[in-house]
């Protein structure tokens, strides 16, 4: 029998990695959706934003500032949810990477409590990102609760 192709019982089971020229195409394309995000928010988005948020009503501008934040807070929970499903695979199956991930690196499996302390990482960073969409909206009325007087668009200084 030749030896080479025999496979050990002490060998790791391994998750093999996708090929290397499947990993250029993700990057090149990654990096060009980046690219395009980046231009269209510099050209387009970020100018509009701006000029939606100036008031010189301050009860307007903090209204507008209310539904801003709101926005980016909402924008924040898909990335949780992504988290959440991936710590949800991880946490039944008990394995990391859970059956079917794909992979850069041909990366070793991991079972048992080790996958277990994985999947509940992620599932904390998921909560993390639930927290700071709740946060972000909850910013303005904190500001809004205090008096800022000198801090009115407008007032001539």
């Amino acid at each position: 029998m030749n030896e080479q192709s025999e496979v050990s019982s002490t060998d790791p089971e391994v998750v093999k990695a996708i090929p290397r020229s499947e990993k250029i195409k993700q990057v090149i394309i990654a990096i060009a959706v980046v690219l395009l995000v980046n231009f269209i928010a510099k050209r387009a988005l970020w100018p509009a934003v701006h000029r939606y948020l100036e008031s010189r009503d301050p009860v307007e501008a903090m209204r507008r500032f209310k539904l801003f934040m709101l926005i980016f807070g909402l924008c924040l929970l898909p990335l949780a949810l992504y988290f959440a499903v991936l710590a949800g695979r991880i946490l039944r199956s008990r394995q990391f990477p859970y059956p079917g991930a794909t992979v850069w690196r041909d990366t070793r499996i991991v079972r048992g409590r080790r996958a277990l302390i994985r999947g509940w990482g992620l599932a904390v960073c998921a909560l993390a990102f639930v927290g700071m969409a709740i946060f972000a909206a909850y910013i303005p009325y904190t500001v809004a609760s205090k008096p800022h007087g000198h801090l009115s668009v407008g007032s001539g200084k």
